[in-house]
């Protein structure tokens, strides 16, 4: 093996043999230009670079372990993997060689004649080239630098401190990385080795005016007859390098299927050379992104310019798509450092002996909240390389996405205040219902989270430095949190959650947030154990950042917990509807409407909009035939839907009476009601809804005086943790207004005789004998079934009726208006001895 050359040695080299400009800015001496290169002269300069190739060839060994469980994902699900809080690093030598080739990059690109550059000229190209910053991930006898995520996300950050950083990403992952990982040979013999020499530029086209997804996608390419080549038509826009770019990269629709309604489309990626006949471009902008939206009429592309396999596009697509949205991150991180240390050295100049700004509270607080979202974002990016680097095929799909979100709102925060202190003003600073089991279960174990409290039981301290122990009890009720809130979702809104884009925007941005503390303890603790250098400042750092994410994420999940009538998401809701009157046009018009108006239509429609909440303004109603949300009042009837709205869900509200407009347009419909959690002390509104089936009334104030209208329909009952505190007597006149219930459930009620509560088994065992005696069709009590043995029992204690076994021992018969006497005083009379205690045995001897 040859000794390895340092990458400036080999540019000395190279300039003492070449007649070339000097790259390092000091010299810029120009010799003689040849008009034409002799041929021994090029063979000793290829055999030249081939030579420098061989001899820098250094084996890389990159194993990976096999794949781990989706990390960001779980949080949703209450689970952590406590692995990755030992945060991912590369070992010694390769982190002193990534330092010393990325220090030339760095010093590279500070030097004049690269800071004048503003666009991705040749002699640009060529001096990263040369400082092998372009194919930095391909093999290095192509003379690239075979680096991993990690390594690659580092010389990024490098070279986005020039002004070019988005047309040089775009160039690196969008073009020559797909040649590289999809490309054929033959491919990467014509188009990746001019691209990673600079002689070539990539734009990469998947943009179009008006496409929403791949199935709108207008650019369409169409095999000839003759089977040698596709025609091309159609157009891209906002292609960055679109203008100075040689080799283009088209997303293609190439075959389209449909399928009874659905509409599935295929693409196929294309390498097109921009100066083949039917190409026309036109810029957009001046500015170095070099904009531009570029038209194909009739492009005829050979066969062997696909990209991979047809119609296997997607694929391509999103692998590529979730890089460049993890290499947000390492141009963020760029541009914050400039901004941070500028913001400094300005702070520094304006500051003098009678007014020392960097003293104050109010730029002290600024500049630190700058330097913790600097760390978190470093964090969260290295934090998620090293799940790319160091486990097989990991998805990091959610990680990327929150990686590029958090880095970009971070980076504007940061520049915005930054203006600020630069400024003149400077001194001045769902539904459980046929889950029974699983529903009940979660309604005793989140009543910790119903008070913000929940039980702190993943032991994430036992993984980090015992410094941060409170940090980790942070980290833990943010996932803790997490699952709560995702529950509440669910429940409320089903499976079209997704369409309530306020609730889901605090979910994400408490997800990202979540992600970020687990990135700075991980980093944090792994500085401090091992003793690197200015580990007490990182451990201030993620303690500093995780106090402040851990209140966003309770603040947010507090305000999805409390529903969107506790938190104008509905009257932001109805201010934008007013705000756009629907017309027979195709685009609504925005037309400004007077707040009387709104009152008004609240009036018409007899809406309490009282600040106690008594009713609400909107109602979150479900189809059960078509399983789609809609929104009630509309400026459409209900009427006119073809299919009757038969579920109501009214949960989380903080109601304690029906609106009379839904008593009058809904109630006669629903069969299945849902007012949980509300303040709901009487029903008697219940006697509007006659086909009600299944009715969830679980924590209200409701209490045993409040007797239920007639339902003879009803199956299903929730009366769970309200206020019922005589069961027996209120169970017995529950069984004359429901007679065909099947399942019920009263747990949490204070005279319950439940285990937690302190219950016997035997004062469990006759509270279910009883409630069976009255419903003979009960199949499902409380949080068990009922069991063949349990009725038997039931009829054996509580069905014999007092004249009936008189009758039975004197032989007698007994007549029929006998009977119906002697069963009426039997029930009054097995109330009455439950509700004083009397045992079972007992009662039975006293009949007899």
């Amino acid at each position: 093996m040859w000794t390895r050359k340092s990458l400036k040695n080999r540019i000395y080299l190279k300039r003492i043999i070449s007649t070339d400009v000097s790259y390092f800015g000091t010299t810029h001496t120009t010799h003689q230009q040849v008009p034409a290169v002799k041929d021994t002269e090029d063979k000793y300069e290829k055999q030249l670079k081939d030579f420098q190739t061989i001899t820098n060839v250094t084996k890389k060994v990159r194993t990976k372990k096999p794949q781990k469980p989706l990390f960001v994902k779980n949080f949703l699900l209450g689970k952590f993997d406590t692995d990755l809080l030992t945060f991912p690093e590369l070992n010694k030598e390769d982190t002193k060689l990534l330092e010393q080739d990325v220090s030339l990059v760095r010093n590279l690109m500070k030097q004049n004649h690269m800071i004048d550059c503003t666009s991705m000229t040749r002699k640009f190209r060529q001096n990263l080239s040369d400082f092998k910053a372009l194919g930095l991930q391909a093999a290095q006898l192509m003379n690239g630098r075979e680096c991993n995520v990690t390594e690659t996300s580092v010389f990024l950050e490098a070279l986005s401190e020039h002004n070019l950083r988005n047309s040089i990403v775009n160039n690196e992952q969008l073009g020559i990385q797909t040649l590289n990982r999809f490309g054929n040979d033959q491919q990467k013999v014509k188009y990746l080795t001019k691209l990673m020499n600079g002689e070539m530029l990539s734009a990469t086209c998947i943009s179009e005016p008006h496409a929403v997804d791949f199935n709108s996608f207008l650019t369409k390419a169409k095999l000839s007859s003759d089977g040698k080549y596709w025609v091309l038509n159609g157009m891209k826009s906002a292609v960055v390098n679109g203008i100075s770019a040689n080799i283009l990269f088209v997303y293609a629709v190439s075959q389209v299927v449909k399928r009874d309604n659905l509409v599935e489309t295929a693409l196929t990626v294309f390498a097109i050379d921009k100066d083949v006949p039917g190409i026309s471009y036109r810029e957009v902008s001046n500015s170095g992104l070099e904009l531009a939206d570029i038209t194909f009429t009739d492009v005829q592309i050979p066969v062997e310019n696909v990209i991979g396999e047809v119609n296997k596009a997607q694929s391509i697509l999103s692998r590529i798509v979730t890089d460049l949205r993890l290499n947000v991150g390492p141009m963020a991180i760029s541009v914050s450092k400039k901004i941070l240390n500028n913001v400094i050295t300005d702070i520094r100049t304006k500051s003098d002996d009678k007014n020392l700004l960097h003293e104050t509270d109010a730029i002290r607080d600024s500049i630190a909240e700058m330097v913790v979202s600097l760390y978190a974002m470093e964090s969260m990016l290295y934090l998620t390389t090293g799940l790319t680097d160091n486990f097989k095929d990991q998805d990091i799909e959610v990680e990327s996405s929150i990686v590029k979100v958090f880095s970009s709102y971070s980076t504007l925060k940061l520049a915005t205040s930054a203006l600020e202190l630069s400024g003149i003003n400077l001194n001045k600073i769902r539904n459980p219902l046929f889950h029974i089991h699983f529903g009940l279960r979660r309604a005793w174990t989140n009543r910790r989270n119903n008070e913000d409290n929940p039980k702190l039981d993943l032991e994430l301290g036992d993984y980090l430095h015992p410094s941060l122990e409170n940090s980790s009890k942070q980290l833990e009720y943010c996932i803790k949190r997490l699952e709560f809130a995702a529950e509440v979702l669910l429940t409320r809104y089903g499976p079209d959650v997704l369409n309530f884009h306020m609730d889901i925007r605090r979910l994400a941005d408490s997800i990202i947030d979540t992600y970020a503390i687990a990135a700075c303890l991980s980093r944090a603790s792994r500085s401090y154990c091992i003793g690197l250098q200015h580990a007490d400042v990182e451990m201030m750092l993620a303690t500093t950042f995780t106090n402040s994410a851990t209140e966003r994420v309770k603040e947010n999940v507090l305000k999805i917990y409390s529903g969107p009538y506790n938190t104008n998401d509905e009257n932001h809701r109805l201010i934008s509807k007013k705000m756009f009157k629907h017309n027979n046009d195709e685009h609504p018009d925005v037309q400004v409407v007077e707040l009387k108006y709104l009152r008004d239509q609240y009036y018409e429609n007899e809406i309490d909009v009282g600040l106690d909440m008594t009713s609400i303004r909107t109602l979150i109603l479900l189809d059960k035939t078509l399983n789609q949300m809609m929104l009630f009042p509309q400026e459409h009837n209900v009427e006119d839907n073809d299919q009757s709205l038969q579920r109501l869900s009214l949960a989380h509200e903080r109601l304690h009476s029906m609106p009379k407009i839904l008593l009058e347009e809904v109630a006669p419909t629903v069969k299945i009601l849902d007012i949980s959690h509300n303040e709901f002390e009487k029903l008697d509104f219940l006697d509007q809804f006659h086909e009600l089936t299944t009715l969830i009334c679980d924590h209200n104030d409701i209490t045993s005086n409040q007797i239920l209208p007639f339902l003879p329909k009803l199956e299903l009952l929730w009366m769970n943790n309200c206020k019922i505190l005589d069961i027996y007597r209120w169970v017995y006149r529950l069984s004359s207004s429901c007679p065909n219930l099947k399942y019920l459930s009263l747990m949490g009620n204070p005279s319950i005789p439940f285990y937690t509560n302190g219950g016997s088994n035997l004062e469990q065992m006759r509270y279910r004998l009883f409630i069976l005696s009255l419903f003979p069709k009960l199949v499902h009590l409380d949080d068990k079934p009922v069991t063949e043995d349990e009725r038997k029992k039931s009829h054996k204690l509580y069905h014999k009726d007092i004249l009936e076994i008189i009758a039975t021992k004197a032989q007698q018969t007994m007549p029929d208006y006998m009977r119906r006497v002697s069963q009426r005083m039997s029930q009054q009379m097995s109330v009455m001895l439950s509700c004083v205690g009397t045992s079972n045995s007992e009662t039975k001897n006293f009949i007899v």
